[in-house]
């Protein structure tokens, strides 16, 4: 459920190759079939700076990233994931079914965060993003989504399965390019996509094995492409890194990723269903 994670200082500025997705990337495009979250209203980012956030999505999940300090020169970071409940302007959080903290909302730019556990009760300032339900993109992406189907491109070849299994991807890759690829594991065991948490800011993709990772400071406002600025965990997973893009269509959500695997170039997509 926790995870120490490296900041990566810079995104990877790559062009988008994926034709089979020009036709559905104008925004908007297929979102309509896109039911709004429950607490779409109470869906939103609280930032207090040196990547201290939480942020709360539209079906009632969070995610929180916490800086523990440098090690090495690298920024570390605690992920937590979780549910929550809103009332009152509070934020009850809950993780692994058992109740972790509240946030409540004092005004318009101070919040008062409260973990017994962490011994934390404090006020702190906050910059606010708030998701706007007029946006289709924002109103449709903003959920918790399940892996359907991957797509990807690499070296010229197609690779394509049900869901997301990244150690299926390594199997793959060392049969057709064995030579190529380091000896080491390139991936931990099980890392196999259970969810994908999408909000306002932020995607947090959640693998069998317990890992999460944080793609940091997104946004689908207008549409198209956005940058993804990882928070990643020690042993990278390169693959996520990159630029993306989001459509939708028939109830699906479809998540581009122009990236790079092993130095190489890869193009992914990746679908997800509610």
């Amino acid at each position: 459920m926790k995870k120490f994670i490296t900041l990566l200082a810079v995104a990877l500025s790559l062009p988008f190759l994926f034709a089979c997705n020009k036709d559905n990337n104008q925004a908007g495009s297929g979102s309509a079939s896109i039911k709004t979250g429950t607490w779409f209203s109470s869906a939103k980012t609280f930032s207090a700076g040196e990547g201290m956030s939480i942020s709360f999505n539209a079906d009632g999940s969070f995610i929180a990233t916490k800086p523990t300090g440098l090690k090495l020169g690298i920024n570390r970071f605690e992920v937590i994931t979780g549910t929550y409940t809103f009332a009152n302007a509070v934020y009850t959080l809950s993780v692994d079914g058992k109740v972790w903290g509240t946030l409540t909302v004092v005004n318009d730019n101070t919040v008062r965060l409260t973990i017994n556990a962490l011994e934390i009760d404090e006020e702190l300032s906050v910059s606010v993003s708030t998701p706007s339900e007029a946006n289709d993109n924002q109103r449709a992406s903003n959920h918790t989504w399940k892996p359907v189907e991957t797509i990807i491109k690499y070296r010229a070849l197609n690779f394509s399965q049900s869901g997301v299994d990244f150690n299926a991807l390594e199997t793959w890759v060392r049969e057709k390019f064995g030579q190529d690829i380091q000896e080491d594991p390139i991936f931990s065991d099980n890392m196999k996509m259970t969810e994908c948490i999408f909000t306002d800011s932020q995607i947090c993709f959640v693998f069998a094995n317990g890992q999460e990772i944080v793609a940091n400071n997104i946004s689908v406002k207008n549409g198209l492409s956005f940058t993804i600025e990882q928070l990643d965990n020690v042993d990278k997973v390169e693959v996520l890194n990159g630029n993306a893009s989001v459509a939708f269509d028939r109830g699906k959500c479809f998540l581009s990723i122009n990236a790079t695997f092993q130095k190489q170039k890869a193009e992914v997509i990746i679908t997800f269903g509610l």
